[in-house]
């Protein structure tokens, strides 16, 4: 009863009288083919080797399998022209468009965005160094013949000029300019590379990777003026940091496309600001979260987390301001020709101090009063009936006039300290002061009352 169908069949054998049989389980494969992109240009010098079987991908029942040539029908040709790549796999095809072309794909980075340069080494600078040049997708040397240098001519100290690029192959050219600075030569310089990552360049960004490194330091001083414990969980809390930024920045969303503005550079002061203030917020809920579980982010955090201890009646999150600030002050003579990224730095930086310490203790946040009076009675029903709230009396002695008097403590919402004043002012020979509380604990009426 053997079918070509999926399902479960018995095949029998019978001769004279001896018999056997065998169960056969037909299965239904499941093919499955994809093309990561319907359509390429390459160019004419490289249309036939090039790997299109790359875009394909293949599986049977979940399981990857190769392309072999017997599944592949291909037109293309090294003329200039549209051609066509047709994969077919069991009862999938999938076809890949082709266009063959004279033009190169030509791709020039900028290394540094402003590039500074002592004027003493103007002559010796090796400027081929400005650029990155990769051409169909392979990392190509650039030469001096490729630069145009004459803007160098008679620069002075101060100013700022531009080195251009171009590069021609067969029809296709490609123009850059870079910018160079002209500082003294007393100037420190320090250049920033403006790193972009471009198909099989294999440039990849390693700075992330400084956050672990630069931590062990600190988190050696932290594990003797706080704990051994903090110090592993902010290890672990910064390692992971690490590889999620790693793989954001490299892999993941190389291009910024989850970022506010959906790319790298942005010039607009409102998105700046708006991407500041936003990131300072969530990393404060960050270190908010890891203090609660007696660790941090990493960083600033940890200085912050062991000034606290030094002084415990200041939040961690105005201890982590204060770090920064100072670092920010550092960095304005780094930054002085533009000092807009200290600037949107120190708003990070605050949002994500006022962030942290509002969860940590703002959100518990009330005030405690305490009235030293001789109309206990009085003022504990007015505060019980309009506020909502209890009030704790104790026996007290005023030592300057040495009459006996009441101590009153209540605590209220910040938002109720004017109705509460209005009450104290009821009664002018009571004397009352106010203290912060940062968290309550326990049983604590909201200021509603049965009736």
């Amino acid at each position: 009863n053997l079918k070509k169908e999926a399902g479960t069949y018995v095949i029998s054998c019978n001769y004279k009288q001896e018999s056997a049989s065998k169960q056969v389980t037909v299965i239904h494969n499941d093919y499955s083919l994809s093309l990561s992109q319907s359509e390429i240009t390459v160019n004419k010098a490289y249309a036939l080797d090039y790997d299109y079987l790359a875009f394909f991908t293949a599986q049977i029942n979940g399981e990857r399998v190769a392309i072999t040539q017997d599944m592949v029908e291909s037109n293309v040709s090294a003329i200039p022209g549209v051609y066509t790549v047709k994969v077919t796999f069991g009862d999938k095809s999938e076809t890949l468009t082709v266009n063959v072309t004279n033009q190169h794909d030509i791709v020039v980075a900028v290394t540094y965005k402003v590039c500074k340069i002592a004027i003493t080494e103007l002559n010796n600078f090796d400027y081929t160094t400005l650029f990155s040049l990769f051409v169909d997708g392979k990392a190509v040397p650039v030469t001096t013949n490729m630069l145009d240098l004459t803007a160098l001519e008679g620069v002075t100290v101060g100013k700022e000029v531009e080195i251009e690029f171009s590069y021609t192959l067969d029809d296709s050219t490609a123009r850059k300019s870079a910018k160079v600075a002209v500082v003294s030569q007393s100037e420190l310089v320090i250049n920033a590379k403006n790193i972009q990552t471009y198909p099989n360049s294999g440039a990849i960004d390693y700075s992330s990777l400084l956050l672990v490194f630069a931590n062990i330091p600190l988190l050696i001083v932290a594990s003797k003026v706080l704990s051994k414990e903090f110090a592993i969980k902010t290890f672990i809390t910064s390692f992971i940091m690490t590889v999620i930024m790693f793989c954001l920045s490299n892999f993941i969303d190389n291009k910024y496309a989850f970022t506010i503005a959906g790319e790298g550079e942005v010039d607009d002061i409102g998105t700046r600001l708006v991407g500041a203030i936003l990131g300072g917020a969530c990393s404060g809920v960050s270190l908010a979260f890891a203090l609660k579980v007696n660790a941090s982010t990493g960083g600033a955090d940890v200085v912050g987390a062991m000034l606290q201890k030094k002084f415990p009646h200041k939040g961690v999150g105005a201890m982590v301001f204060a770090v920064n600030a100072v670092i920010m002050a550092i960095s304005v003579f780094v930054y002085q020709d533009n000092l807009m990224p200290v600037f949107l730095a120190l708003i990070s930086s605050f949002a994500n101090s006022v962030v942290c310490d509002f969860i940590m203790q703002g959100a518990k946040s009330a005030l405690k009063f305490e009235v030293i009076t001789e109309h206990a009675e009085e003022i504990s029903k007015e505060v019980i009936e309009q506020l909502g709230h209890g009030v704790t009396i104790t026996p007290a002695k005023g030592m300057f006039e040495g009459k006996n008097k009441n101590l009153l403590i209540c605590v209220i919402k910040p938002r109720e300290i004017a109705k509460f004043q209005n009450i104290i002012k009821s009664y002018p020979e009571t004397f009352a002061y106010v203290g912060s509380v940062n968290e309550i604990i326990g049983k604590f009426n909201r200021g509603t009352k049965d009736v």
